[in-house]
């Protein structure tokens, strides 16, 4: 799959940590009005921490995940949601900016600027393959970090803590 013929409809995953991943979705435009974002015979592909629904495709949760069959069904939903995960990956290797959005979300327009960050990245992407058009003389564009960029908050802070208390545990 590529990035490339991804659809521009999305929504902005995980934006702040005071919300998680399924409060975001389900006040989201796509959530309330699917009709308007999805087609028919699409969907969006979420982990066991976001509620089944017409739109938003879950894997089984226990106990039903040990049925006949769910185990299968379960097993390609994660593959698709890698594929998802790596688009997400490409995109934050090519844009830097991406991996630490200096937006803090604060008000609604906060989140409106991070999907539109979000969104012109992934125009972008789009335009640097298009013009490279597989061709190997157009060079590979990819942003250029800028010094002290680094993503400074009480979250990644604690986050780091964290991690650092697992590895001594180790």
């Amino acid at each position: 799959m590529s990035v490339a013929n991804m659809p521009t409809t999305m929504h902005a995953k995980s934006v702040t940590s005071l919300r998680g991943d399924s409060t975001i979705w389900g006040t989201s435009s796509p959530a309330l009005r699917p009709d308007e974002y999805f087609s028919s015979n699409q969907y969006q592909a979420g982990d066991s921490g976001f509620p089944l629904g017409m739109r938003m495709l879950t894997p089984y949760r226990l106990p039903y995940s040990s049925a006949s069959g769910n185990d299968a069904f379960n097993t390609g939903h994660a593959s698709l949601r890698v594929v998802c995960e790596h688009g997400n990956g490409i995109l934050k290797g090519r844009w830097s900016s991406l991996s630490c959005l200096p937006v803090f979300i604060r008000r609604p327009s906060d989140v409106k600027t991070v999907c539109n960050w979000i969104l012109a990245c992934c125009i972008l992407h789009n335009v640097v393959n298009r013009l490279r058009n597989g061709e190997d003389t157009v060079p590979l564009f990819v942003e250029e970090v800028r010094p002290n960029t680094e993503c400074k908050s009480d979250v990644v802070d604690g986050c780091l803590i964290w991690r650092e208390n697992i590895k001594s545990e180790l």
